[in-house]
């Protein structure tokens, strides 16, 4: 008897799991069919880059002209590595090591870099997908929309078909890798994700130190999954803030040569509405690409450095949101998790091209 009742058990119980492995295959292959066409979309949009040539503007310093990338003997990749803020006053070694790899099979074949430039970006709109995906708990048409407008958006036009911009894509490329790495840590708690998290983290900062801020992002995720905030969180990122502050005093030393403007040029307060212009220029162009340039000159109406008024309209609304949103997050902590999350997000990783400094 207690046979015949063990059978009818495993009987029972079989239908259920096989009708959630059916499910489970059904979900990702649905997954994989709008990766694909997003993908596809992104290829096509993109595809008319790669029929570009090289430009004047930069493209001599990092390629045509740049003696750096002409080998792939030891001595110049350590020159690469020691010597790399000759190129264009930043130092993002892997991706001038990205242009030697790209000159050695190539030479000054345009075509082969604007190729990579576009399959790094591909790789990126897949990594921004299962980003958006996993951060939303698995909600699929997150995932769809999110990699969508990030794959097909016409800003990204700058990064993808400036060569130059390579530094872009590619710290884009290791900077949402890591964000991935980090979210499979905070959820197995294996440290084996938080050493990839580091590891990749690293790769981003060589790429562009734009990648400094990733720590602080590391702890808006924490704050957005409902991590508490404890001696261990905080300990566990102790190694990306003091890369990050190696390679942010780094960049400082090396652009304040010429790149930074000094403080008798513009005022604080100048520069506080140029942070605050640039903010909502951004969420403008991002809703309405219309009037692109590659260069946005500042509002200057005279040789005094005396800005409209409408300039410092942006000031304004943003010192307000600047005020209102924590007081709101503060008093409504549950409904206002998700915009503070976005608003954190989407300052952080772009504050150091605000011209506040």
């Amino acid at each position: 008897m207690s046979n015949y009742k063990s059978k009818v058990q495993n009987i029972i119980q079989k239908p259920p799991t096989k009708i959630k492995k059916n499910q489970v295959k059904k979900n990702r292959q649905k997954r994989w069919l709008w990766v694909s066409a997003i993908l596809l979309l992104t290829l096509i949009s993109f595809y008319p880059s790669i029929k570009c040539d090289f430009t004047s503007w930069d493209d001599p310093l990092y390629v045509t002209e740049n003696n750096l990338i002409k080998n792939l003997y030891f001595e110049n990749i350590k020159n690469i590595f020691s010597t790399g803020h000759a190129v264009a006053l930043n130092y993002h070694p892997l991706t001038v090591l990205s242009f030697a790899i790209d000159f050695h099979f190539s030479g000054l074949n345009p075509l082969h870099y604007h190729l990579v430039n576009v399959i790094i970006h591909l790789l990126n709109t897949l990594l921004v997908f299962f980003f958006a995906f996993k951060l939303s708990n698995g909600k699929l048409f997150v995932g769809i929309i999110v990699s969508l407008f990030f794959g097909i958006h016409p800003m990204h036009v700058e990064s993808v078909t400036w060569i130059s911009e390579r530094k872009d894509v590619l710290y884009a490329f290791f900077f949402i890798a890591s964000l991935i790495c980090y979210l499979n840590y905070t959820q197995s708690n294996k440290t084996k994700f938080l050493i990839f998290t580091f590891i990749l983290f690293f790769l981003s900062i060589l790429s562009k130190a734009m990648a400094v801020v990733l720590p602080v992002v590391l702890i808006l995720i924490d704050y957005y999954q409902g991590r508490k905030l404890t001696i261990k969180t905080l300990a566990e990122k102790i190694p990306f803030f003091i890369v990050s502050l190696i390679f942010g005093l780094l960049a400082i030393n090396i652009q304040s040569k010429e790149a930074i403007a000094t403080y008798e040029t513009f005022t604080l307060f100048q520069r506080i509405s140029f942070g605050f212009f640039g903010f909502f220029t951004y969420i403008w162009k991002m809703i309405l690409p219309i009037d692109l340039s590659a260069f946005y000159p500042y509002p200057i109406a005279d040789s005094q450095i005396a800005f409209p008024i409408s300039f410092y309209l942006p000031v304004i609304i943003g010192l307000i949101l600047f005020i209102t949103i924590p007081l709101l997050t503060f008093f409504y902590p549950a409904k206002m998790k998700l915009i503070s999350f976005g608003i954190g997000f989407y300052f952080i990783t772009i504050v150091f091209v605000l011209q506040f400094i």
